[in-house]
């Protein structure tokens, strides 16, 4: 599971590299995560065959999968705005990954919410200065 964890993540971390910004990277990571937690039933068989085991289970608790997401995935991203000093630097890497996974969990169980209002709400909830002419796609 690991593994394959590690090809899903290897494809992530590609697109997140080509983002033009922190803040692109942030939100594009975030929206694809919770696409995932939603959509992805390739994913989801890795959790948990048995299907006991949701994806919202795995974001709120502390398993090995998680952790391992976690140190692969989160940590480069917030590392990249702090380098950029495009993140605040009043908290630290682990607080903000403990704090956007709670956001990440709660857009997940919001289905009402389709990928624009997502988008909406990180933007202004999460970011401190969202330029007129971004450059992150709908």
């Amino acid at each position: 599971m690991i593994a394959r964890l590690s090809e899903l993540l290897d494809d992530y971390l590609a697109m997140i590299d080509s983002a033009a910004s922190f803040a692109e990277a942030l939100i594009v990571s975030t929206l694809t995560t919770v696409d995932a937690g939603r959509n992805d039933s390739e994913l989801h068989q890795m959790i948990d065959p048995e299907g006991d085991v949701r994806f919202t289970d795995l974001l709120a608790g502390t398993s090995p999968v998680a952790l391992y997401m976690t140190e692969h995935f989160w940590i480069p991203i917030f590392e990249r705005g702090q380098i950029s000093e495009e993140m605040r630097d009043d908290i630290s890497v682990d607080e903000a990954i403990e704090w956007l996974r709670g956001v990440i969990l709660m857009l997940t169980i919001r289905n009402n919410l389709d990928k624009k209002s997502q988008r909406r709400l990180l933007e202004k909830f999460l970011l401190n200065n969202v330029q007129k002419n971004r450059v992150i796609k709908p």
